[in-house]
């Protein structure tokens, strides 16, 4: 995720293979959309974004192992389908499934504060808030249905 373009309105993930830029997604950002962090996916090959939009949390997961995935972007689950987190993507997005949102809660249970604090894309501090405020997102945006499988109780 590049965070340098974060307040230009170019919220970019991109994928590397052997050093070399593979694809990209371009995440929507203007004033109610805000692209948040991103964490690692258990695959490997994908991770699982969060997006603050307006007054909705949002988690979806990028799968950089599936190619020209623009289409499925209509297609996530979100409060309002009108609004789109993502802009353009050459890879699939696609709703968060169970095991997703359990891993990256694991995740974000024992990184380490300042790891954590590289994920979040505003200036955040190294603090146990930090932790906080990301478990309390990851539960709001799955526990709405917009998990893939069933909604996530925590």
């Amino acid at each position: 995720m590049v965070f340098y373009q974060w307040y230009t309105g170019r919220c970019v993930l991109s994928y590397h293979e052997k050093d070399a830029c593979v694809g990209t997604v371009l995440l929507h950002s203007d004033i109610f959309d805000n692209p948040m962090a991103f964490f690692p996916g258990p695959d490997g090959h994908s991770v699982v974004c969060f997006s603050y939009r307006d007054t909705t949390y949002t988690a979806f997961t990028v799968d950089f192992t599936r190619r020209d995935g623009q289409e499925s972007i209509d297609s996530l689950p979100l409060p309002v389908t009108s609004e789109p987190v993502v802009a353009h993507s050459e890879f699939e997005v696609r709703a968060c499934t169970t095991k997703e949102v359990d891993f990256v809660w694991h995740y974000i249970e024992t990184a380490d504060l300042a790891t954590l604090s590289g994920l979040v894309g505003a200036r955040a501090t190294e603090s146990a808030q930090v932790r906080q405020n990301l478990l309390y997102f990851l539960e709001s945006a799955t526990t709405t249905n917009n998990a893939k499988d069933d909604a996530h109780p925590r």
